[in-house]
């Protein structure tokens, strides 16, 4: 039951952080950062005497869309997320009370396929509207590549939910291939999205700032398969795997959650910062509003640094714990030495037992059956 409980926390910790993430990142919001048009693009053909011609034209779908939204939206539903498995590992531990120290993985079972169906629902949405903040904090979007990245993302999930059923090396390698390639499309699609954008001169920087959390969401993303791959290969026990995944996708998203918004006030911050010395600082009632805001500022540098060094603890951890094949790893079954004796020995009773097939053995009450 130690692993259990031990998941148990982490989920506990996870709902209590992105909880704070969201009361922060909503409390600081501004209607400011309604800068980004989400649009549809149509094609006109215009014929005149001597060619055909061909012209784009942008409709905008609703109102402006304001990118930290987006990623409040994302740390609230993670948090309730964590909170639901809060519940579900509170109500189902009760059941396995009696077990103590003899709880095993084949035990542990029906919770790892409720909690494996809730993080596969989960990272159904929040990767992919992380994804979209993403790339809506650098640039507009059409309706069309919000849908591909969903649509991408649940696929590649759905492949890791499959992938956990495992089947045979042959099957479950091509699922791998399938999984990686989706994820690979995925990242690749918004980097170019995300990075494809020019700065003035004025705010050249931020271009590094863009491109160097872009490379981090590509280091995240690329952890949660390469996790995946870990645990399969090495066998690690269930419990231990939820328990990774656990720590971290609270990592991953909350480094790439505050990076994004470090990188949203330190740009108007230079941006005002510029104008104020042209002396229309006052003059700009954007600039003036978001001066009054508790997270602007020229600090976010050394926070963004920070949330790095705590995301990369996440994934050395998750590393450690993955190789560590010797406390984490699903053991063979342990038979009796005189289980095959037995085995044989009812066999051998005339006609009273046709077939025995096989021997389990538990360790929950040393019995034989």
């Amino acid at each position: 039951m130690g692993d259990v409980d031990n998941l148990l926390y982490y989920h506990l910790l996870a709902a209590f952080l992105h909880t704070i993430s969201t009361a922060l990142s909503f409390s600081h919001d501004s209607e400011h950062f309604k800068t980004r048009n989400i649009y549809a693009r149509g094609y006109e053909y215009n014929v005149t005497d001597t060619a055909v011609t061909t012209s784009s034209k942008d409709v905008n779908l609703g109102e402006k869309q304001n990118f930290m939204t987006w990623l409040s939206v994302n740390e609230l539903l993670t948090a309730l997320s964590h909170a639901l498995a809060v519940l579900v590992l509170v109500n189902k531990r009760s059941q396995f009370k009696y077990m103590e120290t003899q709880f095993n993985d084949e035990d542990y079972r029906g919770i790892h396929v409720i909690e494996l169906l809730r993080r596969t629902l989960e990272y159904c949405a929040t990767a992919a509207i992380i994804q979209v903040a993403f790339v809506l904090s650098a640039a507009d979007m059409t309706l069309t590549d919000i849908i591909f990245i969903f649509i991408l993302n649940v696929g590649t999930q759905l492949v890791g939910y499959i992938i956990d059923d495992r089947k045979d090396m042959v099957s479950d390698g091509l699922n791998f291939l399938v999984g990686f390639l989706l994820l690979a499309g995925q990242l690749i699609y918004v980097y170019m999205l995300s990075t494809q954008v020019q700065f003035s001169k004025t705010l050249e920087e931020d271009k590094f700032f863009i491109t160097f959390a872009s490379i981090f969401f590509v280091i995240f993303y690329v952890s949660f398969g390469l996790l995946k791959l870990l645990c399969y290969v090495h066998n690690i026990k269930k419990v231990i795997e939820d328990q990774l995944y656990v720590v971290l996708s609270v990592s991953a998203k909350l480094s790439l959650t505050w990076i994004l918004i470090g990188n949203i006030f330190t740009g108007y911050y230079r941006l005002c910062n510029s104008i104020k010395f042209g002396d229309s600082f006052g003059k700009n009632q954007e600039c003036s509003d978001l001066s009054k805001n508790g997270f602007y500022g020229p600090s976010w540098q050394g926070v963004q640094i920070t949330f790095i060094i705590i995301g990369g603890l996440g994934l050395l951890f998750c590393l450690i714990m993955g190789l560590d094949t010797k406390n984490n790893s699903v053991k063979k079954p342990i038979y009796p030495p005189d289980s095959r004796q037995r085995t044989e020995s009812i066999e051998n009773r005339g006609g009273l037992v046709q077939r025995t097939n096989r021997v389990e053995y538990t360790k929950l009450d040393n019995i034989i059956f």
